[in-house]
C-alpha cells in the first residue's frame, strides 16, 4: 500500500505537504486581517470623531464596528461554510471513520461560527463571508471540466486506489 501511495504521488507529482504548503500562508493571513479589522474597530469606537467604520455601513448595517444586528452576515457565513463542507464530502466517494468524523468536526465548526460572527464587529463577519464566498465560488469553478480543459489541467479523477 505504501508503495502504491508513493507511486502515486510521484506519478502526480502532489505529495501531501505540497497541498498543506498553502494552508501555512493562508491560515496566518486570515488571522492577521482578522485580528487588525479588530484592532480598527475598536479603534473606531473609541475615538473621538469616528471616520469610517462607524459612519458608513451596507445595506442594512449602518455601524461596521457593531454585530450584524439582523444576523444576516453570520447566517451567510455559516451556510457558505456549510456548503464547502459538503461539498467536499460529497466529493469523497468512501470516507472512512476520520473522513466521517472530520466532515462531523467541521459542520460543528460551521455552526459555532455563526454564533462568533452573531458577536463581533460587522467588518469581521463581513470579510469572513466574503472570503468564505471566494473560497466556494474557486472550489466550483476549478470543478467545471470545461475550465479545466481551458487552464490545461488534468480532469478530476476518482479518489480511489482500486484499479
Amino acid at each position: 500500500m505504501k508503495q502504491s501511495i508513493s507511486g502515486l504521488y510521484v506519478r502526480d507529482n502532489c505529495h501531501p505537504a505540497k497541498a498543506s504548503l498553502l494552508a501555512w500562508v493562508q491560515i496566518p493571513l486570515w488571522l492577521i486581517i482578522t485580528v487588525a479589522l479588530r484592532t480598527v474597530c475598536i479603534s473606531e469606537k473609541t475615538a473621538d470623531q469616528p471616520r469610517g467604520l462607524a459612519e458608513g455601513g451596507l445595506l442594512w448595517i449602518s455601524d461596521l464596528t457593531v454585530p450584524d444586528p439582523f444576523w444576516i452576515l453570520p447566517l451567510m457565513l455559516g451556510a457558505t461554510n456549510l456548503l464547502i463542507v459538503e461539498m467536499f464530502s460529497r466529493q469523497r466517494k468512501h470516507g472512512g471513520l476520520i473522513a466521517r468524523l472530520a466532515t462531523y468536526f467541521m459542520r460543528g465548526v460551521s455552526i459555532f461560527m455563526v454564533f462568533v460572527a452573531g458577536s463581533v464587529p460587522s467588518a469581521l463577519s463581513l470579510y469572513w463571508v466574503t472570503s468564505s464566498i471566494w473560497s466556494l465560488l474557486q472550489n466550483l469553478v476549478l470543478r467545471s471540466s470545461r475550465l479545466r480543459a481551458v487552464m490545461r489541467l488534468s480532469p478530476i479523477r476518482s479518489r480511489s486506489l482500486s484499479k
